[in-house]
């Protein structure tokens, strides 16, 4: 059904830049509106991110 959800978990210790490349990829999946799933090491869901949320963060000064 989701053949791209296994590109858009990821786990807390990934870095931007590699969340934001997978975004690229799976956009076409989303309407261009992506999203990126945290999981901790036992693959429990620790929260959610939009690539908009990034943009934000980018566009107030952290670095990838």
């Amino acid at each position: 059904m989701f053949k791209y959800l296994d590109k858009v978990i990821f786990n807390k210790e990934t870095s931007l830049k590699v969340v934001l490349q997978s975004l690229n990829e799976t956009a076409v999946f989303t309407e261009n509106k992506g999203f990126a799933i945290c999981v901790n090491i036992n693959g429990k869901c620790l929260g959610v991110v939009s690539d908009g949320d990034i943009r934000r963060k980018i566009v107030k000064g952290i670095s990838l």
